[in-house]
């Protein structure tokens, strides 16, 4: 039974001794000096002085992009805020540990220790500053994926959930504007956010993306290739359509999952469906919708294929015409919609015969079955569930073996009862 952790954001704060806090308790800042430390600040305030020299005040951290053994992460220094200050990291434990995440690891734990060995490489003042011992989970993605039949199953199991909502919860607006993700519910929820999308398409474009930046020389996408632009990667993603809920530290708290990083990496290892529990739990107002719809199911980009294979044409000019492809497939259409003797009725005799026997020149269906097609059409309807079924046994290759850390000595006593821990 297996569920990829996808995405870990983490706080750690600073020290109290090095905290200075105004006089009404409503600012803090760190008493260190960040720029000597080597943290790249920006300035929220710039202007010229009497002698024209430009001065700055109320400097701050934005989100920085480090990188790691495999992949990269990004960190901010949280100061001068109304808040405790404190570090924030976001990383992807699976790209951390190997470049992609198709499929991963369920722990974070390995991919914490690659983190923060190498923020300790790169800021090694910083470091002794942060309370460690005391990091907090902000959030976990939690990814499982059903395996469709086919591209044209996937788009159209996609097509069906866009309309899809649940009690409390709702489609998101969001979905009209990205064609292979559909979400659900507010996109700043402080709870949660589910979502589900075609890992290959996802992937495809992420590879894509990566070719254009080391064709002018991006080292690091040169890299990402080696990993991503492989076959047996490539292979594995087709037909997944991925469900990821993002659960935030309130819904966590919540549902009784200690926020301490450490000790949430103990209750993950004493608890080890954890994952799959809190994923189902996130997931059931939208499955328990599930129960009652069915929906057709077609394979028509195969249906055209094979008629395509036939009677695609190359013309006097070289070109490749699809027109009669195109005409056999609409006339098949229609005749799954209309029913036969229907077409028949409407279609002058000659065209009528004429089609038949160029749809079963393709040999992808009987005269019988072109007979009964409308009636063999509306018996195709499969339950929505079934369709869509998470197979938690089935999310790996058969060969895969969960990547570790050279670092993990190194933190691994912060886990009560370390001696346990993988």
């Amino acid at each position: 039974m297996h569920i990829q952790k996808d995405w870990l954001h983490i706080l750690i704060n600073f020290y109290d001794h090095i905290i200075i806090s105004s006089s009404d308790n409503e600012y803090h800042i760190v008493d260190i000096n960040l720029v000597a430390l080597g943290i790249k600040t920006a300035a929220r305030v710039v202007y010229a002085d009497e002698n024209d020299c430009l001065q700055h005040t109320e400097l701050f951290h934005p989100f920085e992009s480090i990188a790691s053994n495999l992949s990269g992460f990004s960190f901010k220094v949280f100061n001068n805020c109304k808040f405790k200050p404190r570090v924030e990291i976001k990383f992807s434990p699976s790209k951390i540990l190997q470049k992609h995440n198709v499929f991963g690891p369920k722990s974070g734990f390995h991919a914490v220790c690659d983190v923060l060995t190498s923020l300790h490489l790169l800021y090694p003042e910083l470091i002794q500053y942060l309370d460690i011992s005391n990091a907090e989970v902000l959030a976990i993605d939690y990814t499982a994926s059903a395996r469709m039949k086919s591209k044209t199953e996937l788009k159209q199991v996609q097509d069906f959930l866009r309309n899809i909502s649940n009690k409390s919860l709702r489609k998101s607006n969001k979905s009209a504007s990205f064609d292979s993700t559909i979400y659900w519910g507010s996109e700043n929820s402080r709870r949660l956010n589910r979502k589900c999308y075609d890992k290959h398409e996802e992937l495809l474009n992420e590879i894509n993306d990566l070719k254009k930046k080391a064709g002018k020389g991006n080292l690091q996408a040169i890299d990402s290739l080696k990993f991503l632009d492989c076959e047996s990667v490539i292979e594995f993603s087709k037909y997944l359509l991925r469900f990821e809920v993002r659960l935030k530290n309130q819904w966590l708290y919540e549902n009784g999952v200690p926020l301490n990083l450490w000790q949430f990496f103990a209750f993950e290892r004493d608890n080890p469906t954890l994952g799959i529990e809190l994923w189902q739990k996130a997931f059931s107002p939208l499955f328990e919708g599930f129960e009652n719809m069915s929906m057709k199911i077609y394979n028509d980009d195969e249906i055209l294929n094979k008629i395509s294979i036939v009677h695609d044409k190359i013309t006097r000019t070289g070109r490749l015409s699809k027109v009669k492809s195109i005409n056999l497939f609409n006339f098949y259409l229609s005749i799954r919609t209309l029913g036969y003797d229907k077409v028949k009725e409407i279609t002058s005799n000659s065209k009528f015969y004429e089609n038949v026997k160029y749809i079963l020149d393709c040999d992808f269906c009987s005269k019988f079955e072109l007979q009964n097609l409308k009636s063999i059409d509306e018996k195709n309807v499969v339950p929505f569930l079934k369709l869509i079924e998470i197979d938690f046994s089935n999310q790996l290759p058969v060969d895969y073996v969960e990547p570790t850390s050279s670092h993990a000595h190194i933190y691994k006593h912060l886990i009560p009862n370390f001696s346990k821990a993988s």
